[in-house]
């Protein structure tokens, strides 16, 4: 195989034939060994034209024989009938999509106004009447289409007027004659050297030379013009996997998913797709409860598996055990009302209370009560300590008065009658009338002993 600037060549072909090409200027498309989708067996193509000469070897078929021996040897060609339409036209078509990059035609004679139409596309001209400079026998003619077809059309609608060499002939006729068609590309959805897969294009239409998507990326999470690296946040074939959460600004690798700088908060693993321990969630924003000690909660639901720590209640060991509450569950609940549980938080009883307290926590009842109850039984001791005190100091005071006014009496009857001097020890006031607190003492001692005494009997002793 011979290539010559990005041309491939079989060994069909002689050194002469590829200096003739370099001599006449053929433009040449810089890529490396496209295939000749022509001579595909596996494409199933089939040639046709317009027109054929009866009983002679010009069929449509030897434009893709494979024979670039174009100088004078009709027998490699294939030829439309002359002076028959002012139109005439060569085609080619396979039966499966083929992604064309450009032809190369090898033409026997010029064919004033040929058009190039890859099938269902608008047709590319190669060369009309009035163009300048005039075309050469062999043109290379890009096409970059993916096509199941290619065809050559002419007219001479109206006659073609030209100086160009091999339309000396001013007839309203047309013919095209054509040695070799050479159909060079890709299978469908391939470009560049060696036929290379294109991204995840849309319809799988990709530039045949440097792979970009013609119409887009197939899926909205490729990048384009190429469509073979994932949109950020997308990783895995065809970029369907969703990337984990990776740190801000930062992208995880578009095959393994990995986020090789690190990851967000509160998430963990080499994608990051998990949470931390001790949080949960959807976004693991949600902390754990209180579970055992050692333990941790399930990253997705919370729940403790192992249990909980002492004094906390709930699957999720989010709750204090019942009568508990407060930040660590050590606060006591005050008497809420039966069945009922108070506030995990406040400690408040949403409930009531049970008989007898209050408080909107109520645990004010029982010391109300007691407070009472100490004060009211405190009050009645001392006043009855008091009572007996006086009761007894009254009893005494009344006892020696009592003994002292007798012992005076006696004293009286027994001796003379008491000095001046004798009578500075006690002194005696005696109270009128008859209705005091002792007016009713006798004194049987008196009434025997000294008559004179009985004067005294209603008498009061006052100190």
């Amino acid at each position: 195989m011979f290539v010559v600037r990005g041309l491939c060549f079989s060994g069909i072909e002689t050194m002469e034939i590829l200096l003739k090409i370099l001599c006449v200027g053929l433009a040449v498309i810089p890529v490396s060994c496209f295939v000749n989708l022509a001579q595909m067996t596996e494409y199933g193509g089939q040639a046709s034209q317009s027109s054929t000469y009866p009983d002679q070897p010009w069929t449509a078929d030897k434009a893709v024989d494979g024979y670039l021996q174009h100088d004078n040897n009709e027998s490699t060609c294939s030829f439309t009938q002359m002076y028959t339409s002012p139109t005439a036209w060569w085609k080619f078509s396979w039966r499966k999509t083929a992604n064309v990059a450009y032809l190369e035609i090898y033409f026997r004679n010029r064919s004033a106004g040929i058009h190039v139409i890859p099938t269902s596309y608008s047709p590319n001209k190669v060369f009309t009447q009035g163009s300048s400079p005039c075309p050469t026998r062999v043109l290379n003619v890009t096409v970059n289409k993916a096509t199941r077809g290619i065809a050559l059309f002419n007219t001479k609608k109206p006659p073609v007027v030209t100086n160009c060499e091999g339309y000396r002939y001013r007839h309203p006729y047309a013919t095209i004659e054509t040695c070799e068609v050479k159909i060079m590309g890709c299978p469908y959805a391939h470009f560049g050297e060696n036929c290379t897969p294109c991204g995840l294009c849309q319809d799988g239409l990709c530039d045949v030379f440097n792979g970009s998507c013609i119409q887009g990326c197939s899926t909205h999470v490729m990048n384009p013009p190429l469509c073979i690296h994932c949109k950020n946040g997308f990783y895995g074939r065809n970029c369907r996997e969703t990337c984990g959460k990776c740190r801000t600004r930062t992208r995880c690798d578009d095959v393994t998913g990995t986020c090789p700088a690190g990851c967000q908060d509160h998430w963990s693993g080499p994608k990051c797709d998990v949470c931390q321990d001790g949080f949960h969630g959807s976004d693991c924003t949600l902390s754990c409860g209180h579970c055992r000690h050692g333990t941790h909660c399930n990253k997705t639901t919370g729940i403790c598996t192992e249990g909980c720590q002492r004094k906390w209640n709930g699957t999720k060991c989010d709750g204090c055990e019942t009568g508990q509450y407060g930040e660590d569950c050590t606060q006591k609940c005050g008497k809420c009302q039966a069945g009922t549980q108070c506030d995990i938080i406040t400690g408040i009883c949403p409930e009531g209370c049970q008989d007898s307290w209050t408080g909107s926590k109520c645990n004010d009842g029982e010391l109300s009560n007691t407070v009472v109850a100490v004060i009211s039984v405190g009050s009645t001791l001392f006043t009855v300590m008091i009572l007996t005190i006086l009761c007894k100091v009254s009893s005494t005071y009344i006892r020696r008065n009592l003994c002292f006014k007798q012992s005076n009496a006696n004293q009286t009857v027994d001796k003379p009658k008491q000095t001046s001097e004798n009578m500075d020890e006690y002194e005696f006031t005696a109270a009128t009338g008859d209705d005091h607190e002792y007016s009713q003492i006798d004194s049987p001692l008196n009434e025997r002993s000294n008559p004179e005494m009985n004067t005294y009997s209603n008498t009061d002793l006052v100190i």
